[in-house]
């Protein structure tokens, strides 16, 4: 085989598993849309899928969910941030462990409405490869650990001071308090509830139970006060 027919061979290859990828990215997102109308879908997450970079199809695909608030592309590989689908009303985007290129970040300036940002673990060393997030006037939420640039000295400080609107870096405010991610927090309160609920049902069952107690103490000075009089007779 001549070295123009290998060469030729291993670009369909790579196109052959580019193909899979992608298909894999469509099943997942009919997976989590299922039966919902596209105006009902709110969230949309692929991590885990090895996916390198997204193709334009993908990206049309995606921009039909108009009203998703909240997208990840967690450890997908991706080696730059081409087509990343433009949703009007996202406001929670997270890119962590992936390979692209710091100079990337540029183009997350589509988001102009993004609050909360999540690149860890994406090889960032110097604050010069933040610079694509100046754009992002809205975020207030920075995740950004697992980075090298993230173990340097004062970098909270120096964070904070570049991105006055910044309120919460890695998960803790200005005043190093954790916040609790937003999920995390509803699961907490469903938990809360249910905890109330059992409460409740505690409470009910305790009550009943001294309503019944009450009744037999009653039922019994009854039968005694009726028990009195033959016993005085019988002294008689």
């Amino acid at each position: 085989m001549c070295i123009r027919d290998r060469y030729q061979r291993r670009v369909h290859g790579m196109e052959q598993k580019s193909e899979e990828k992608m298909s894999s990215v469509f099943h997942s997102l009919k997976n989590q849309v299922g039966t919902e109308s596209v105006e009902d879908v709110q969230e949309l997450v692929f991590d885990n899928i090895e996916i390198t970079s997204l193709d334009p199809k993908l990206k049309a695909e995606i921009e039909r969910y108009k009203n998703v608030y909240f997208m990840s592309f967690n450890n997908c590989s991706l080696h730059n941030l081409d087509n990343l689908p433009v949703l009007p009303k996202l406001l929670r985007l997270e890119l962590d462990d992936n390979k692209f290129k710091p100079e990337q970040l540029s183009k997350l300036c589509v988001y102009l409405d993004l609050q909360k940002l999540s690149i860890n673990g994406n090889s960032l060393s110097q604050y010069s490869d933040l610079a694509g997030l100046q754009s992002l006037s809205n975020m207030v939420h920075l995740n950004m650990g697992r980075n090298q640039l993230a173990m340097t000295k004062d970098h909270r400080e120096t964070m904070f001071e570049m991105h006055p609107k910044l309120q919460i870096l890695d998960n803790l405010n200005k005043k190093g308090t954790l916040f609790p991610d937003n999920h995390e927090s509803r699961s907490c309160d469903d938990e809360d509830d249910d905890d109330d609920d059992e409460q409740i049902d505690i409470d009910d069952d305790n009550e009943e139970e001294e309503i019944e107690s009450q009744e037999e103490e009653a039922q019994e000075s009854e039968d005694e006060e009726l028990d009195q009089p033959s016993k005085r007779k019988k002294v008689a």
